[in-house]
């Protein structure tokens, strides 16, 4: 992705549409004010509509085109997987997290409960990430999903979390930066990073192995290097075997 600044927008393209001409806009440079601060595009969510107008015409200018002859994008929010923590965590914004999460897996389909927005027709899948926590009961591993093909790009992601990854977290402190490769040599800070990556996804794969032969399959399942396992929160949807395959097609057939 290219970043671009022109005047006060920021924007960025994709090398995947170099053939169409277009920008993937944040909420930099526009002229609304309040919660809608400040490149609002919604003419639905409240925000007065000159302001609105007014944002449009700066982003077609900063593509270069006209606003007879451009188009935007809606974005819809029907998500088939919901991924949250458990509501039993080491750290409060995450257990509160998996709270809210898990309210929600049953009160999206509750009807007139917030009169301006309908109920889902169809409820998503709910997920917890795994864990280590024992009480008041162990992660179950109903699902476990192979990153190999995807671990490189995994790590090259987290490289950009740095606060969390590099830095620390809630427990950051300069101490323990001392012991992180300093971002001048990215390429000794990544292979540290990649390192307990390489130890955190290879131990999930041992530790649920027997989730991945379920789903790949015995000889696949037991080739897994790095993996990923989620446990299905019995709020929510309660997928079959069958549906399950469906939302994670790179799995074998059933066997």
């Amino acid at each position: 992705m290219q970043r671009i600044e022109c005047d006060e927008l920021v924007y960025y393209r994709s090398g995947l549409l170099e053939d169409v001409r277009h920008g993937i806009f944040t909420r930099h440079g526009g002229v609304s004010a309040g919660p809608f601060d400040s490149l609002n595009l919604g003419g639905n969510v409240g925000d007065d509509p000159n302001s609105v107008r007014t944002n449009h015409l700066r982003m077609y200018a900063a593509l270069g085109v006209s606003d007879n002859c451009a188009c935007t994008v809606w974005q819809v929010h029907s998500a088939d997987i919901i991924i949250a923590h458990r509501p039993w965590d080491y750290h409060p914004d995450h257990r509160y997290t998996g709270v809210l999460v898990q309210d929600a897996a049953y009160m999206v389909t509750v009807p007139f409960f917030c009169p301006d927005t309908p109920p889902l027709k169809k409820n998503p899948v709910f997920l917890y990430s795994s864990d280590r926590f024992q009480k008041p009961y162990p992660f179950v591993a109903d699902i476990a999903v192979a990153i190999d093909p995807v671990f490189e790009k995994k790590v090259d992601a987290l490289m950009a979390l740095e606060s969390q990854t590099c830095e620390g977290g809630a427990l950051g402190s300069e101490e323990r930066m001392a012991d992180v490769p300093p971002a001048s040599q990215p390429d000794l800070r990544r292979a540290w990073l990649r390192e307990r990556w390489d130890r955190r996804a290879g131990g999930e794969a041992i530790r649920y192995r027997d989730a991945l032969i379920r789903w790949y399959g015995g000889e696949r399942g037991k080739q897994v290097k790095y993996a990923e396992a989620f446990e299905i929160c019995e709020y929510g949807r309660q997928p079959n075997d069958r549906e399950i395959r469906e939302l994670f097609p790179f799995f074998d057939a059933q066997e």
